[in-house]
């Protein structure tokens, strides 16, 4: 904290460090190594003539709506002042404008993302991989009914003959458990 640091690059000069961070998961969609004040960056040439700078799309905004907003409403008055000052402007590119908000929670996972907050994944891609893990579970449960069914002549079988030998009942229910105890050792890789 303090210390100054020679910057250069796009914006040039000698900064203060005022703040550190915590290391920014990965997760995140704002990466960065350091933070400089956005009037700086405004400063340079091509961001001199703010008159012509409502078509460019350099910037993600973030802001935090009061309680109870009616998003539409904030939508509708966002677009109102960004078409008023665009059309006094004379290099007005796009014809057609819109703004949409969205929650901060939705950005990792939004495939309509564009600009800046590019998006990081998608729901679709997510859902269709939870989908193909629920269905391997599915099936593996469905072969291990039909194993478990397969072998359940043999047990009986089994069984019937230690009846009839005279074998006690304690014996046959420590059998069983061994052979689930030796089907969980084989499973598990001892």
């Amino acid at each position: 904290m303090g210390k100054r640091l020679d910057v250069t690059g796009w914006v040039r000069g000698e900064y203060t460090v005022v703040g550190v961070f915590e290391d920014v998961p990965s997760t995140s969609h704002l990466q960065f190594d350091m933070l400089l004040p956005m009037q700086d960056l405004l400063g340079l040439f091509r961001y001199r003539q703010a008159e012509r700078g409502w078509d460019r799309r350099n910037f993600a905004t973030y802001f935090e709506l009061e309680p109870g907003a009616e998003v539409t409403a904030v939508e509708t008055a966002m677009l109102d002042a960004y078409l008023s000052h665009r059309a006094s402007a004379s290099s007005a590119t796009n014809p057609h404008a819109e703004i949409k908000l969205q929650p901060l929670l939705d950005v990792h996972l939004n495939a309509d993302i564009t600009g800046p907050a590019a998006k990081q994944g998608d729901r679709q891609r997510v859902a269709i991989v939870v989908l193909m893990g629920l269905l391997i579970l599915i099936l593996a449960l469905v072969n291990y009914v039909n194993l478990a069914t397969a072998r359940a002549l043999d047990r009986s079988r089994e069984v019937g003959v230690r009846k009839a030998i005279g074998a006690p009942r304690q014996q046959l229910i420590v059998q069983f458990l061994m052979v689930v105890a030796r089907g969980w050792s084989r499973v598990r890789g001892v």
